[in-house]
């Protein structure tokens, strides 16, 4: 969306950075209809300007990380009634809390839409071009009539000049300061849709149960009745969490520093950030299972009442967007209400990986308002530059100022050039760290990184510890995989030409892939080692077949697993694509591993614990064996040809300052490639060096490029 360089001029004067000026827009309201053209005012002012009530309280106010913490005892105490039933400000004040001499403010958070779908506004007399979207967050804002007088917005598209790049350069660092320091935050989702206003009646009605901890009691109703909270209604609210919003990266510090009571709009229809919240625990805690049933049930009542048949559709919820609200937006949400600590940089990845920016670069400077401020500094916003260069130097930043693990992430196969050992932020989003559990492992026995940069930025030396070379290879997921199915490409398999088990007899090599296959840790995230009370190997009697599988569970009362329906299927077709792998005569294959019966006084809690696991060790991972007779897992580069995948002859390093072994690759010169991280069964507390103390093993120096 270009603006002509004279229409700027008529709007915008340089703002002066010592006095710290932003610009805000006051929403006119209408003279004689809804219908006429949104007409908007552009103001200038200071941050420095407040009252000298709030400038007395704040002086004697304690330092805190977020202002909205002070903003809230600052309504405590000079005017109690304007705080909600939560202990949070209104969402819009009265004039008698205005912390500035010239009023207070608010922050929208919106997507811009479709640059090249523009209309026009009227911004101080001047037709303004914007997005159609921004239109119509403005117009449904000015029939709140809040935005008037001396209580403004900050909207992004508006109060900067978008043609002047050293503006916009200045204000990536301002975000935390605008948007935490901000009265409240309004987020537009968009004109109203055909069933946008029934997605909004169950989320407050799921927020309800949640608040009066009915949550329980309305799961068994929806067991029993799933059309019990109406019809259509699950439907419209999967469609509400794939709302693009929510997949837009610069909403994350928006939602981050927001209050909890911040308004959400869609159309007309209007619904609270903590609600939402609330609705996304519900669903997590209690209707995980129960909301695939009555999606279901809607479909079903759907294609009735049009006149079809059943569907044959499995019904379950595409849930990328509903773990991502969640796990991911609500997460940062609630970390940053806590004051808790920063997000460190494996988390500030995924969250870039699992969303979008139009430009590549917005990828970290999109996250600054969220990172540790230490780091933050030094990440100066250059619009100029390459992302490799840029991911290169944060890196490097993150290694100096963190630790060394973040170069697990990398890989030589990335998209953005970058050296192997530097994670890409354009990557899409994977299944990041469920192999990973609470209970960190220690590969490297804690010792400290001893780390090399080379001048030209691109190169970097460490100490590490080959141990063992890959031989044998499961099989990738398909590049074009269902996120249910779990389909594997059974060609990728490579089968080792000998196993000889390092671990020792039969007994010992099953217990040894045992807990390989659950990553030898226990509980339903991992949070615990691996206990000799799990020696019965209950997940070795697991019947591979789903059908099997669902009559059994069924048979037993097995509630939790009978709900895992579909998603059964990664145990069936993992098992049916790995069931000939030979792991040596005294072995034979890995399906002569498996009892496929269920004893008569197996537990269903061990089991699903166990299922679990597998099921998120194997997320993102492919099976190996080693040269050595070890068992093993590598990154599964599932998007990419067979020349993008770790290969027979790779290796696995222990890194010193890495927690979890590196597998990697010898290239040209002497130099190596970081290919991802990898898990290697006895070798993942420290084992390594003892080894070098006895040296059976050596400690040297590689250099990653």
């Amino acid at each position: 969306m270009m603006i002509p360089s004279s229409m700027e001029g008529m709007i915008y004067s340089t703002l002066v950075e010592e006095f710290h000026q932003i610009r805000l827009v006051s929403i006119l309201p209408c003279i004689d209809s809804a219908a006429e053209p949104v007409s908007c005012k552009l103001e200038t002012v200071s941050l420095l300007d407040l009252t000298s009530t709030y400038e007395a309280y704040i002086s004697k106010a304690p330092t805190v990380r977020r202002k909205r913490h002070l903003l809230t005892k600052w309504v405590d105490l000079v005017s109690p009634a304007e705080l909600d039933n939560g202990g949070v400000p209104a969402q819009f004040p009265s004039a008698k809390v205005h912390r500035f001499t010239w009023g207070d403010f608010a922050t929208l958070s919106y997507t811009w839409g479709a640059t090249n779908d523009t209309t026009s506004i009227l911004l101080n007399g001047i037709e303004w071009p914007v997005t159609l979207n921004l239109e119509a967050a403005l117009r449904a804002l000015r029939g709140l009539n809040c935005f008037q007088d001396r209580f403004r917005l900050w909207v992004d598209a508006i109060c900067i000049n978008q043609g002047d790049q050293h503006e916009r350069r200045l204000h990536v660092p301002k975000m935390r300061e605008l948007y935490d320091g901000s009265w409240t935050t309004v987020t537009w989702l968009g004109n109203a849709t055909c069933d946008s206003h029934k997605a909004l009646q169950l989320l407050s009605i799921l927020a309800q149960y949640e608040v009066r901890q009915e949550s329980t009691l309305l799961k068994d109703k929806l067991l029993q009745e799933p059309d019990f909270l109406g019809r259509g209604k699950w439907i419209a609210l999967q469609s509400f969490l794939q709302h693009r919003y929510w997949s837009r990266l610069w909403i994350i510090q928006e939602m981050a520093l927001a209050p909890m009571n911040m308004l959400m709009l869609i159309g007309n229809d209007i619904i609270t950030w903590q609600e939402v919240q609330d609705v996304l625990t519900s669903i997590h805690s209690y209707h995980w299972f129960v909301k695939d049933a009555c999606l279901q049930s809607d479909r079903r009542a759907v294609l009735i009442d049009q006149g079809g048949i059943e569907s044959t559709d499995s019904g379950l919820w595409d849930t990328e967007n509903l773990h991502h609200i969640e796990k991911d937006i609500a997460h940062v949400a609630k970390k940053e209400w806590r004051g808790e600590s920063f997000f460190n940089f494996i988390q500030l990845l995924h969250l870039a990986n699992a969303t979008r920016a139009s430009c590549p670069l917005d990828k970290v400077y999109g996250l600054l308002a969220i990172m540790d401020p230490t780091v933050a500094r030094q990440i100066i916003p250059d619009y100029t530059i390459e992302p490799s260069e840029l991911f290169t130097r944060v890196a490097r930043i993150f290694i100096a100022t963190e630790n060394l693990e973040i170069i697990c992430e990398g890989n030589p196969w990335n998209s953005s050039g970058t050296p192997s050992w530097v994670p890409d932020w354009l990557e899409q989003s994977r299944n990041r760290d469920k192999h990973r559990p609470p209970l960190p492992y220690s590969a490297d026995a804690n010792n400290p990184p001893k780390i090399y940069f080379s001048e030209n930025l691109y190169r970097l030396s460490v100490d590490a510890i080959i141990v063992d070379k890959i031989e044998g290879l499961g099989a990738c997921l398909s590049g074009d995989e269902d996120e249910v199915q779990f389909e594997y490409s059974t060609e990728t398999i490579l089968y080792p030409e000998i196993f000889k088990s390092a671990y020792g007899p039969a007994d010992a090599t099953r217990l040894a892939l045992y807990q390989a296959l659950i990553g030898d840790r226990c509980g339903l995230f991992g949070n615990y080692p691996f206990l000799d009370t799990y020696r019965t190997l209950d997940l070795f009697h697991l019947p591979i077949s789903f059908l099997t599988a669902k009559a059994e569970f069924q048979r037993r009362g097995w509630n939790e697993f009978a709900l895992q329906g579909f998603r059964y299927l990664q145990w069936q077709h993992w098992w049916e694509a790995h069931g000939q792998f030979w792991l040596g005569r005294e072995i034979g294959n890995l399906y002569d591993m498996v009892a496929d019966e269920i004893p008569e006084d197996a537990e269903e809690w061990k089991a699903l614990e166990m299922y679990r696991r597998f099921r998120n060790v194997t997320s993102g991972r492919r099976f190996a064996t080693t040269k050595g007779g070890r068992f093993a897992w590598v990154p599964d580069n599932a998007g990419g040809d067979r020349n993008q995948q770790v290969q027979k002859g790779d290796m696995l390093a222990i890194v010193l300052g890495c927690r979890v072994p590196l597998v990697v690759r010898r290239s040209g010169n002497g130099l190596y490639q970081v290919l991802g991280d990898g898990y290697i069964q006895g070798f993942m507390e420290g084992e390594a060096l003892e080894m070098v103390k006895r040296k059976t093993l050596d400690l040297i120096r590689i250099t990653f490029h």
